[in-house]
């Protein structure tokens, strides 16, 4: 008989479930193994096969970003299932099938997933379904000072195909758990696909769109889920000479090479600051600035009136010339 050692009970909020975990280590067994089922989740909604293999793939897809459906017939076979039942399913990540078992005890409740492959305890096979929904930041790692882009996926928020939508998620930091609500605007008309800078800080509250961190970032948008790490700066960064080439270029062409890290002080002034201001150390500070007059053109004003004296000196030269030649 197999025997279990409990080791902690604890209760989280993930969607629309409750989970109840508790945790326990399965000792082996004489016969072949078997999985424990011993940590469930509880749902405020009821458990359908579609809201199971939905969250199903979104847990996948933050461990595997390149998963795909494997080759197998999903065609239901058997009567009406009758619970509790164990559900199977398995997918491709890295070259591999995956296999993963659950116990579905109820119409609300059922085991977390299990790492584990035994087709003759499984009472139906499911395929994972994706919701076509995608939350991605825009690199994997960001300077505590950077400006992050997150990119959202969901064609059902495109509600107007005529105008760009907008809508919120919810974005947050390992050092600040409520974080903010960041309004991701459609890249164009009818894409279904949404953007938002968020300004990242060490020293500053959580405001608007800019959010303090330590060492992670997420985002969240209808139980899909995104993180990205922030790069330790507890010592001195010394810049490569090669970022230095990189911020440069960006700063000349205007256009950033992918490897790139950071934003170049060029652009932070304006893009977080505006104008009369600099991005110093995560936050905008007023600077002195040499201030030019200009004309309603935006051209400096000394360079017209120095344009009016060249072209009446050059006025007066040919008028004595004429003058000359006419006596």
């Amino acid at each position: 008989m197999k025997t279990r050692l409990l080791i902690i009970i604890g209760i989280i909020f993930s969607g629309g479930f409750v989970i109840t975990n508790a945790y326990a280590m399965c000792a082996e067994s004489d016969g072949p193994p078997e999985p424990c089922f011993d940590s469930y989740r509880m749902s405020y909604e009821k458990i359908t096969e579609k809201s199971m293999m939905e969250s199903f793939a979104r847990n996948i897809e933050i461990n595997y970003d390149d998963w795909q459906m494997s080759d197998r017939n999903w065609a239901h076979v058997g009567s009406e299932l009758e619970l509790p039942a164990i559900i199977c399913t398995e997918f491709v990540a890295d070259g591999m099938k995956q296999y993963r078992m659950t116990k579905w005890v109820d119409d609300y409740k059922m085991s977390d997933w299990e790492n584990h492959y035994n087709p003759s305890l499984c009472d139906k096979w499911l395929a994972p379904i994706d919701d076509g929904i995608k939350v991605k930041w825009d690199k994997e790692l960001y300077p505590s000072d950077d400006i992050a882009v997150i990119h959202v996926i969901d064609k059902d928020m495109n509600l107007d195909s005529t105008v760009r939508d907008v809508f919120q998620i919810h974005v947050y930091s390992d050092t600040d758990h409520d974080g903010i609500r960041v309004i991701v605007t459609e890249t164009e008309n009818d894409a279904g696909i949404f953007y938002a800078k968020v300004y990242l800080t060490t020293t500053n509250v959580s405001n608007g769109h800019r959010l303090l961190v330590e060492d992670a970032i997420y985002a969240e948008h209808k139980g899909n889920r995104d993180f990205s790490r922030i790069i330790n700066e507890s010592e001195p960064s010394t810049m490569s000479d090669e970022q230095q080439q990189m911020m440069q270029e960006y700063c000349e062409t205007g256009i950033r090479h992918p490897n790139m890290m950071g934003i170049p002080q060029c652009i932070k002034n304006e893009l977080v600051c505006g104008p009369g201001s600099e991005y110093i150390d995560g936050v905008c500070e007023i600077v002195s600035v040499q201030i030019e007059t200009v004309g309603s053109d935006g051209f400096p004003l000394p360079f017209l009136v120095g344009l009016v004296l060249l072209f009446g000196i050059l006025g007066l030269i040919v008028y004595f010339i004429k003058r000359r030649e006419d006596n």
